[in-house]
């Protein structure tokens, strides 16, 4: 008889858990329980401020992007697809909710993403998913609104913030160590790279700035990486020379050089300076600033100097060197991540979706930087999918993309549903066949600039392949980006009527140019009513460090 017990035991315990098992099944959406057993881990890694010129996938002769071609190789690239606007917090809005500027509200840097709004991560969440995110720019701070829906939001920024951003290996090994406590749970993974992003340059780059006070060194900075510096200075009774010194190399006009700010620096002098230097807010240390002091209490007295600095300068060959080391840092970054899905056997069923926000004007063509022009180094992007579902070795080169497609792709090659009512579309049935069918939009779509006001600056309108522009600095242009992808044939003549075209291709940039005002004033309503929240002062202070303001 005791044995029979005993075995009752283990039949039991059989039961419960088969009852267990069958209640979880009744609860769980068949599709949410499908989608985490086929597709367990989905990684969104974004590439801020990326050119696409400067990616092998979508160049054949870079040589430094090793991880980009390799996912490449294994999956889907999109050879032209573009960001609505070329900022980091719009154009993340778009990818993560599958709408444009227009519909979200989220037109600038610093505007707040509308509560109402359903975000990629969310979706996830709800179909059983951990989210985590791991940010490496202030621009995406918890505060404007992209952290809803996710269980984990790392944006970890330095306290006192020395600097707004993080860089590649920073953002990756927290997003590491996060992964490693995951265990085989299904999880979302959001990893923000921003390393392409100003000032260009990788951490170990060599002081350029010292501070000395009557010749005595009292610290030494790369002000070029954009840090706030706090240094403590004791000043004893009598007259003293505070110099900030360069320590660049001897240079002419075609070198770079450090750019102080000095505004908050004077305000906290000025009651010790012999000869207050007047309104000036930034100065060329050329290669020196001395700023004569004097204490007369007739006793030693302890400052707090706060000053930040910048490179400006650049000749072009200088900053194409400093924005492609960055470029393959972030690559390397981007391998690291990979390999610690490959050391756990997981790498069969993660989905890897790599996608640049916005691009970045380092090439010379018109417009550098990136915030108010739609140039194509602004607004073209790499997007790239590998995992489940995705053929490997696949260049979809007649199928135009936006970002906002990238959510319902995901969510269609994953299978979930899709929120309602989305701007984007999926892109999954245009590598079901070749060439892609029905992946050309009709439709024309529009493109806008920011200017460093926050307010409406260039906008683009493309209709496939041809691409009509405004600009104030250049008035208006047209392309053929699928056989022009650099820009360098204006179709537009002096009067602004399309040469060398066929009359039903002279219809389409006509209609465009026709098109563009009315946008551009339809776009000049949208921002005065866009989401914006208004900044604070840490945000504001964010935005100008990071060259916003």
């Amino acid at each position: 008889m005791p044995r029979r017990r005993s075995l009752r035991l283990p039949v039991l315990a059989l039961v419960v858990l088969a009852l267990g098992a069958l209640a979880w099944l009744l609860s769980d959406p068949g599709e949410s329980w499908r989608a985490r057993w086929r597709t367990p881990r989905v990684v969104v890694v974004t590439l801020d401020t990326l050119n696409w010129k400067y990616t092998s996938p979508l160049q054949s002769e870079v040589e430094f992007t090793p991880a980009l071609q390799e996912l490449a190789d294994q999956g889907v690239v999109f050879e032209h697809a573009y960001a609505p606007v070329p900022l980091t917090l719009p154009s993340h809005t778009s990818l993560f909710s599958g709408l444009r500027p227009t519909t979200t509200g989220v037109m600038a840097n610093g505007d707040q993403v509308p509560p109402q709004i359903d975000l990629l991560p969310e979706v996830f969440r709800r179909s059983g998913y951990t989210a985590g995110a791991f940010i490496s720019l202030g621009v995406l701070k918890p505060n404007f609104g992209l952290a809803r829906g996710f269980d984990h939001y790392d944006a970890a920024l330095e306290e006192p913030h020395r600097r707004w951003y993080r860089t590649a290996d920073e953002v990756v090994g927290a997003a590491g160590a996060w992964v490693e406590e995951q265990g085989d749970d299904p999880f979302f993974l959001w990893v923000h790279l921003s390393d392409p992003h100003e000032p260009y340059l990788l951490k170990d780059t060599p002081e350029d700035t010292e501070l000395q006070l009557d010749g005595k060194p009292l610290g030494k900075w790369t002000l070029g990486l954009r840090e706030t510096v706090t240094q403590e200075v004791r000043l004893p009774p009598g007259r003293h020379r505070l110099t900030f010194r360069s320590l660049l190399a001897a240079r002419n006009r075609f070198r770079p050089a450090v750019q102080l700010n000095v505004r908050n620096l004077l305000s906290e002098l000025e009651p010790w300076l012999v000869l207050p230097p007047g309104e000036l807010s930034t100065v060329l240390l050329l290669p020196d600033l001395d700023l004569e002091l004097d204490n007369p209490t007739g006793e030693a007295v302890d400052l707090t100097l706060t000053f930040t600095g910048k490179l400006v300068r650049k000749p072009r060959k200088y900053t194409r060197r400093k924005y492609q080391e960055t470029v393959a840092y972030a690559d390397r970054y981007l391998a690291e991540l990979r390999a610690l899905f490959a050391q756990r056997g997981w790498d069969e069923k993660t989905l890897w979706v790599v996608v640049a926000d916005h691009g970045e004007g380092v090439s010379g063509n018109r417009g550098s930087g990136h915030a108010a022009f739609v140039f194509e180094d602004q607004m073209r992007i790499l997007w790239l999918l590998a995992g489940p579902g995705v053929p490997r070795q696949r260049v979809l080169r007649q199928a135009p993309a936006q970002i906002e497609d990238v959510l319902p792709t995901v969510l269609d090659l994953v299978g979930l549903d899709l929120p309602p009512q989305l701007d984007g579309v999926s892109r999954r049935p245009c590598w079901r066949s070749s060439p892609p069918e029905g992946c050309i939009s009709s439709e024309d779509w529009w493109a806008f600039g920011v200017d460093d006001a926050l307010e409406l600056a260039g906008i683009a309108g493309y209709s496939w392949p041809f691409k009509w522009v405004w600009h104030p600095d250049w008035g208006a242009m047209a392309f053929d980006v699928a056989q022009d992808p650099k820009e360098r044939r204006n179709l537009l003549s002096g009067n602004g009527t399309a040469e060398g075209l066929s009359e039903a291709d002279r219809a389409v940039l006509e209609r465009l140019g026709r098109e563009g005002p009315r946008r551009r004033q339809a776009l000049l309503r949208r921002f005065a009513s866009r989401a914006g929240g208004g900044l604070t002062n840490e945000d504001r202070q964010m935005l100008e460090s990071l060259g916003y303001l």
